[in-house]
């Protein structure tokens, strides 16, 4: 189908590409914990990332918000390219950014123990 580009078309809010974290494991070798993600988040969305236990959950958001550094890839954000930020710019970004861990009342209400009944 032929048409016309929506020249008003919002940019994502978040683009990573080919985004790789691999791990030293003395006498093992290399643990492959991302291996080439690639997602866009345009504004206004929300993504969840759901997997098994292990699988790289908590490292994608960590290499997003530089907790660790990624093995290679890109990350842009709001058309920064956070891989390449330090110090001051970085922390002004973390204030953007969050992650929400797979037990979402601790996350979101640090006091409460438990879920609530």
């Amino acid at each position: 189908m032929m048409g016309t580009a929506n020249q008003n078309q919002e940019k994502p809010l978040l683009e990573v590409r080919n985004l790789k974290e691999y791990f030293k494991i003395p006498g093992k070798g290399l643990l492959h914990a991302i291996d080439d993600i690639s997602i866009d988040i345009m504004p206004n969305e929300t993504l969840g990332l759901v997997g098994e236990s292990g699988c790289g959950k908590s490292t994608v958001g960590n290499v997003l918000t530089r907790l660790i550094d990624a093995t290679s890839g890109s990350v842009m954000f709001e058309g920064k390219d956070l891989l390449s930020l330090k110090g001051k710019e970085m922390k002004d970004v973390r204030k953007e950014i969050q992650m929400i861990f797979q037990d979402p009342y601790s996350s979101l209400i640090p006091g409460r123990r438990s879920e609530p009944s």
